[in-house]
């Protein structure tokens, strides 16, 4: 899926050379003969129709600007799962093959590469890798991009981007029910420094989107233990919330 998204965006780029790059998911479309269905609202963020030209995507009516770039990602990974050399466009997968849950991972993936490519993102390497890092930056980032903080902190985690010695980022997420938050720890792998936290103060379920908190995380490093403070953002609504908080080393790490 890597590479389908790398030759979409390559196929944008030769018939725009001076256009914004990586351009927004909407752009993309046309070279997929996707067109968009504006009279009617999914009831989910979006989905995508087989027509007699193409397809049809219909987007739901809640969502930012970073969630409807994503969906609209999602779905242009769809397609590829289709002849679309033939009209209408026909299956390549049986329709039990065509919704499940790999087919979902794999779209993800398209995505995400779609919209954070290795290539761009390696330029952001002295901006990541330099001073501590801090939530105002994780967001400035991922507006630049058009996506959340979840899918650029994760993007980097997956490629191993992250090599700044001097911070962690931690993010926390309930999949479902009443499960304790998994959290998850971008950091450098040179760092020997270990982080100490209890997931349930990362996640508070009393907190609203945009809401934040003060912590302390115990960082054990040598034979030393710092207490470093640090806040905690939450972002999104509903099963999608998620926290985000950004520990910084008071003092460079003895490497």
């Amino acid at each position: 899926m890597t590479d389908l998204a790398t030759g979409l965006l390559n196929q944008y780029r030769a018939q725009h050379p001076r256009a914004r790059f990586p351009p927004l998911a909407q752009k993309l479309t046309s070279l997929r003969d996707i067109s968009f269905d504006r009279e009617r609202e999914s009831v989910t963020s979006g989905h995508l129709q087989v027509s007699n030209r193409g397809f049809v995507l219909r987007l739901g009516a809640s969502g930012n600007a970073a969630r409807r770039n994503f969906t609209i990602a999602h779905e242009i990974g769809h397609t590829f799962f289709f002849n679309v050399e033939r009209k209408p466009p026909s299956p390549l997968l049986l329709p039990s093959e065509m919704a499940n849950h790999e087919i979902e991972r794999l779209c993800n993936l398209f995505a995400v590469s779609l919209l954070l490519p290795k290539s761009t993102l390696k330029s952001l390497l002295p901006e990541l890798n330099s001073g501590p890092i801090s939530l105002p930056r994780i967001e400035q980032i991922s507006r630049r991009f058009t996506v959340s903080p979840e899918t650029l902190i994760r993007r980097i985690k997956s490629l191993g981007l992250f090599q700044n010695p001097l911070s962690f980022i931690m993010l926390a997420k309930r999949h479902g029910g009443g499960r304790e938050p998994v959290v998850d720890i971008i950091a450098s792998p040179l760092s020997r420094a270990v982080v100490e936290f209890d997931p349930s103060e990362l996640f508070l379920e009393s907190l609203s989107s945009g809401d934040g908190v003060d912590l302390t995380f115990n960082i054990r490093l040598g034979g030393q233990t710092l207490f470093v403070n640090a806040t905690s953002k939450v972002y999104g609504r509903g099963p999608g919330r998620y926290s985000v908080a950004c520990v910084s080393l008071p003092e460079p790490p003895n490497l």
